[in-house]
């Protein structure tokens, strides 16, 4: 009797959808670290840390500028979608106004990268003779802003398999392009690469989502509703410029580096970043797809603090594990992700991935101020953290080197999850506030 049991709780388990979309996700994550470790050991083969750190600056100014051709509301077309999808005149308005937003702001977006691209060439990629990189990116937004809308509206429909098909597809498809574009025009080629793949993976959303049936073109073509205006500005006035502040965190910290230690340097601090990135995607790219939609669902505070208690049961383990056995085995894996030229990065894995654990459980809470729109806080505790980090960053590593970015780092999102605690206490702690 206690067997059977056992096997119907682990079958109610198994048919959660969190553990669905793990489950459903477990491909596309072994492709992504395949694709991955394969994109980085050729990269640092042919373009070494100095290349490293230049494509990591330029990733970090494609996420802002992608950001702002959006308007920030890709989380907010998200949430509506889920919260609306019910509702066919509400949800067709959020379409049609929302590809509005997006189309008029990813114009604007690539015209002052076509305007400014001598600049942000030299300030950005500290050599104006990248400057038509810009101006391909100025070209190519408009197709990274509609790709990004599109995956919003399919995360909020909780497409899950046709999300996690994209990303599977899109990996191999960037990979091969990547390194085709790296083999033959060096440093050139992966900067290049960086401004126009996400326009390729447009292609493959479309004939993914080609039938589905709300994408129509009468869905996108609705009039201009103020209602849902004034709910997607929220996210874009404020949360857009909150997403803004990490990205111009990193260039900032990364140009303190390159001018204050050396861009070598700044290409061990992306690389230990790479590598824990790998980790972290196998949940993050999980929990982004589930969290979001489902705390928009929710309206009860305790069920919210199930689904993160739930959450941590299963997230944790993974982190400390994985974290653990990258920590002992660094040598071998910097050996074949990188080459020797990599190996002073060694130094950094301990305190970044302390740090990168304490940003995925702080995460987990934090989601819920995007999924019940809380702007303001969003806002400030968003300006706090990466300020924060910025001037932790500029003391640290003046007074202690290249290893104060990982310790202002671990020290930031400590601060950041007691902050987080605190806010959503009533939520944490119901049980016991109300006993």
């Amino acid at each position: 009797m206690n067997i059977e049991k056992q096997k119907i709780r682990i079958k109610n388990i198994l048919k959660k959808d969190l553990i669905k979309v793990f489950s459903l996700s477990g491909v596309s994550t072994i492709v992504k670290l395949i694709t991955g470790i394969i994109r980085t050991k050729v990269v640092a083969m042919l373009i070494g840390p100095s290349g490293i750190a230049l494509v990591s600056q330029l990733n970090d100014t494609i996420q802002l500028f992608s950001k702002i051709s959006n308007g920030g509301m890709t989380i907010g077309v998200t949430k509506y979608v889920a919260e609306f999808k019910d509702s066919e005149t509400k949800c067709k308005s959020i379409l049609s106004n929302s590809l509005k937003i997006t189309l008029i702001l990813s114009t604007l977006s690539g015209l002052i990268l076509i305007i400014f691209s001598d600049y942000f060439s030299r300030i950005i990629l500290t050599d104006k003779s990248y400057q038509s990189i810009f101006i391909v990116f100025g070209f190519s937004i408009i197709l990274f802003a509609i790709n990004r809308l599109l995956l919003a509206i399919i995360n909020g429909f909780k497409e899950f398999t046709k999300f996690i098909k994209i990303n599977i597809i899109s990996k191999i498809v960037i990979l091969v392009y990547s390194i085709i574009l790296i083999y033959f025009l060096g440093i050139y080629g992966a900067l290049l690469s960086a401004v126009t793949s996400q326009s390729i993976v447009l292609i493959i959303t479309i004939f993914v989502i080609i039938k589905n049936p709300w994408f129509k073109k009468q869905n996108f073509m609705g009039k201009f509703n103020l209602d849902i205006l004034k709910k997607l500005s929220g996210f874009t006035l404020l949360t857009a410029f909150t997403f803004f502040l990490g990205p111009i965190a990193l260039i900032t910290v990364r140009s303190f580096i390159i001018r204050n230690i050396s861009i070598d340097a700044a290409g061990y601090w992306d690389g230990v970043r790479r590598v824990s990135g790998l980790v972290i995607m196998v949940i993050t790219q999980a929990l982004t797809i589930y969290l979001i939609p489902r705390f928009s669902e929710l309206k009860s505070k305790l069920k919210i603090r199930k689904e993160i208690i739930n959450t941590y049961k299963l997230v944790i383990p993974i982190l400390i594990l994985s974290f653990t056995i990258i920590y002992l085995f660094r040598d071998i894996i910097i050996t074949i992700l990188y080459t020797s030229e990599f190996r002073p990065m060694r130094e950094l894995f301990l305190f970044e991935f302390i740090g990168e654990f304490f940003k995925t459980v702080s995460w987990v809470i934090s989601i819920q101020m995007i999924s019940k729109a809380m702007i303001k806080t969003l806002f400030v505790t968003e300006i706090f953290g990466n300020v924060f980090f910025i001037l932790l960053s500029f003391i640290l590593i003046s007074n202690v080197g290249l290893k104060g970015v990982v310790y202002a780092f671990t020290i930031n999102y400590i601060v950041y999850l007691a902050i987080m605690v605190v806010i959503f206490r009533k939520t944490l702690f119901l049980r016991y506030m109300y006993k």
